[in-house]
């Protein structure tokens, strides 16, 4: 029974990890306040005419109004359309939190900032134009707006919070501003139609599953400043044909292609370090193109991989365990002298074959 309960909670902590940014986004803040409505001073910062009953269908934002109030509208699931005046800089956090109805959004020209979850689970909503002048967009902003088809953001946006667009499972479309410097954590995870992303010209970091489980994503070109790729950020995209490794890159981190689908792959010399689960389960890898100052492969690197043939560089030195674990088509694996050496290896056929591949009819070859 106990190992039972045990299991259950291991499950139920997985499944939580599998689930959009969206889903444990923190609840307002006076809970007891929020399903009230709008409400504010007179002071034109915040809006202030508040529907009757949350069954609104349409609501008109009034003229002067700059600021949408934190939690305004939270929970309106009949809101169908919302008006808003272009004297509107500001859009607080879950203003629109869960407005499941909610179809029809134009944003004015003057808005600066929309905050964290400000549209979260508007699940019906299928289109917005974020406006040139818009700066921030908040953690979480489009979280679960699972009808959204298109985010196009504007050259103005400076700022944005991870899990901005996560869980958007009909976006087909990104384009990224060039003055943003990072792919934020999760920014697009489980985009599951995306198949057209525009990354920035300034990008230097693709950050934690930033395109985690973009399963119809086929080509990603990374501008050549990228200098990190951090873990998962690209797992579970299985369409995953084409992918560059720009030469600034010099780790590849736990599981960060892990689950992908393309055939080969070159590493730049750059890169020193595969880590653990990289290349796990790439069930169409045949080949792979190392580098030439490779030090590190972590455990599980290239575990049950399509890989046919490697030849690792003379520089590496660390070897994990189960690196080509259950790559049952591995033909061929070469190594040089210094490898062995380093790796304290003799150069004996059936102790290197028990070393690098124990459970393959893998061929172990040593060059000088």
């Amino acid at each position: 029974m106990k190992k039972r309960i045990i299991s259950l909670v291991l499950a139920a902590l997985a499944a939580v990890s599998l689930c959009s940014c969206a889903g444990n986004v923190r609840p307002p803040k006076d809970t007891a306040a929020a399903p009230d409505g709008p409400s504010g001073s007179n002071d034109g910062q915040v809006l202030m005419d508040k529907p009757e009953d949350k069954t609104v269908e349409v609501f008109t934002v009034p003229d002067g109004v700059t600021k949408i109030p934190d939690y305004a509208f939270y929970g309106f699931k009949n809101l169908k359309e919302v008006i808003l005046p272009e004297s509107l800089t500001e859009i607080g956090e879950q203003a629109f939190y869960q407005c499941t109805a909610l179809e029809s959004v134009t944003l004015p020209a003057g808005l600066k900032r929309i905050a964290a979850s400000a549209f979260c689970y508007c699940s019906t909503l299928e289109k917005i134009v974020l406006p040139d002048g818009l700066y921030e967009i908040g953690e979480g902003a489009f979280s679960d707006c699972t009808a959204l088809t298109e985010a196009i953001i504007p050259e103005s946006v400076t700022m944005i919070g991870k899990c901005a667009f996560s869980g958007c499972r009909a976006l087909k479309k990104a384009v990224m501003p060039s003055g943003v410097k990072t792919v934020p954590d999760s920014m697009f995870y489980e985009c599951e139609a995306l198949t057209d992303v525009t990354v920035g010209e300034n990008v230097t970091v693709i950050e934690k599953a930033a395109f985690g489980s973009c399963r119809a994503l086929i080509s990603v070109r990374l501008p050549d400043g990228v200098t990190e790729i951090r873990e998962l950020a690209f797992a579970n995209c299985n369409s995953l044909e084409s992918i560059n490794i720009p030469a600034g890159v010099t780790v590849l981190p736990r599981s960060c292609f892990e689950r992908c689908g393309f055939t080969h792959l070159d590493l730049p010399d750059s890169v020193t370090e595969i880590g653990e689960k990289v290349f796990e389960s790439c069930k169409n890898l045949k080949t792979v193109n190392p580098g030439k100052n490779l030090k590190k492969i972590g455990d599980r690197a290239f575990f049950w991989s399509a890989l046919e043939e490697i030849t690792l560089p003379d520089t590496v030195g660390s070897f994990g365990e189960n690196v080509f674990g259950s790559c049952d088509g591995l033909k061929k694996i070469t190594v040089s002298e210094k490898t062995l050496v380093k790796l304290s290896l003799a150069n004996d056929s059936a102790a290197l074959k028990a070393f690098f591949c124990p459970y393959t009819d893998t061929e172990v070859s040593v060059v000088d």
